[in-house]
C-alpha cells in the first residue's frame, strides 16, 4: 500500500480573521500520515471543504483559494498552498 507524509513547509503571518482561521486549520493538518492514494483524496477533499466553510464564514474578507498540483510528471510530491498564508507537501513513500 502506497502512504503518502503531509508537511508544512512554509506559513507566513495571517493578515485577518479568515486567514488566521486558515492557519488553524492548517496546522490541525500537519504531519499527518495518509495510508493510500484513498485516504490522499479525502484528505485534499477535507482541505478544500474547510477553505470554502472559511470563506463563508467571513464574507467581508477577499476569498482564499486553496491550490494542489504536482511538480513534473512523477506523483511522488503534491505541493498544496493558499499564497501568502502556507504551503505544504505531500510526500509519497519511497519503496525500495
Amino acid at each position: 500500500m502506497t502512504r503518502y507524509f503531509a508537511k508544512i513547509t512554509a506559513t507566513y503571518v495571517a493578515k485577518n480573521k479568515l486567514c488566521q482561521e486558515l492557519a488553524n486549520i492548517a496546522k490541525t493538518k500537519d504531519a499527518k500520515i495518509l495510508e493510500g492514494t484513498d485516504e490522499l483524496e479525502q484528505y485534499l477533499e477535507n482541505l478544500k471543504e474547510h477553505v470554502a466553510l472559511a470563506n463563508a464564514h467571513h464574507p467581508r474578507c477577499k476569498p482564499e483559494e486553496l491550490t494542489i498540483y504536482t511538480p513534473g510528471d512523477s506523483h511522488t510530491c503534491y505541493m498544496v498552498y493558499i499564497p501568502g498564508l502556507f504551503h505544504m507537501s505531500i510526500f509519497k513513500e519511497a519503496t525500495p
